[in-house]
């Protein structure tokens, strides 16, 4: 029993896996002369790809695939510094190009303002005096560098210019058209008054006598004004002339007449216009009558007027005459 037993173990063949022709296939197969390894087979197909072979295993001197990558960045990379700096020098040189054309530009000598027109209608101002006050202002020399609106602004400083119109036209002419201030009556004892301006104070040596006086407080001027033209209008068709107007704190008006007596008519500006033909009838009829001529004429009243005789004050007073229509 013990001999079989112990015999049954070594007489166990190892088995083994058969093939075709009934050879065994070994696992682990050794190249045998003439025959390439695997390394070697791909080292040679690579390298008639021209393709950089990878010895596996090997120490030979041969570049590898990251070797001729490095060398095309660096390549790359220098070519992109070079681009960078041609770049920058080609900026520089066009700033320093800029810098000298603005310079000589700007220069007070290049391409200065050598003639000035003016236009427009000047009254009160003269060709001569403008120009005077350009040429030493010291805004006059570059056309590129003048500007316009400084010239503007010198010019409307002048106490008869209400605007002033001012462009450049290359390469040296300086063009201006001048809107002048024209007075149309007179505020107050000083000053004059135009429906466009407004108040303005006009040289000392420069009166108009000639104008309609007009006495009323300033921040009634833009009211008053119209007034004044429609009654002037109605007191011309009947032959009267006015000489000044007056109109108090409360709106009450009076019409000063050259050839005629003082006209009150109140605060009510629509009945002005009743009350001026009702005056014109009157007086016409009196003065027909070779009557004495009247002070003033008050046409306050809704049917009729008080008149005073020039005997009495230039005023209303008790004791004139009251005549009714």
């Amino acid at each position: 029993m013990d001999s079989k037993d112990s015999a049954a173990p070594s007489g166990r063949k190892r088995r083994s896996r058969k093939g075709k022709g009934g050879n065994g296939i070994n696992l682990r197969p050794e190249a045998g002369a003439g025959e390439k390894t695997v390394a070697e087979h791909l080292m040679t197909e690579t390298a008639g790809a021209g393709v950089a072979a990878v010895r596996i295993g090997g120490g030979g001197p041969e570049a590898s695939l990251e070797d001729t990558g490095s060398a095309a960045h660096r390549q790359s990379r220098g070519e992109m510094v070079a681009g960078i700096v041609f770049t920058l020098l080609v900026i520089g040189a066009l700033v320093a190009a800029g810098m000298v054309i603005k310079q000589r530009f700007y220069d007070g000598n290049f391409l200065p303002v050598d003639t000035i027109t003016i236009r427009g209608t000047l009254d009160q101002n003269s060709v001569e005096e403008i120009s005077s006050l350009l040429s030493n202002s010291g805004l006059m020399g570059n056309f590129i560098r003048l500007n316009v609106d400084d010239v503007r602004q010198l010019v409307e400083e002048l106490p008869w210019v209400q605007s002033a119109a001012v462009r450049k036209q290359w390469p040296s002419l300086l063009q201006l058209h001048i809107t002048e201030k024209i007075p149309q009556v007179r505020w107050g004892a000083d000053r004059l008054y135009s429906q466009s301006v407004g108040i303005f104070t006009p040289p000392e040596d420069r009166t108009y006598p000639d104008l309609v006086r007009i006495d009323a407080p300033d921040e009634l001027a833009s009211a008053v004004f119209p007034v004044f033209i429609r009654c002037q209008i109605l007191l011309a068709r009947h032959g009267f002339a006015v000489a000044a107007v007056r109109v108090s704190d409360r709106r009450s008006w009076e019409f000063v007449l050259k050839n005629g007596p003082l006209l009150i008519l109140g605060r009510e500006q629509e009945e002005f216009e009743d009350r001026i033909e009702r005056f014109a009838r009157i007086y016409r009829m009196m003065r027909d009558q070779e009557r004495q001529l009247t002070a003033y004429a008050d046409l306050r009243y809704e049917n009729g007027i008080a008149l005073g005789w020039k005997s009495d004050d230039a005023a209303p007073q008790e004791g004139g005459t009251a005549v009714r229509r």
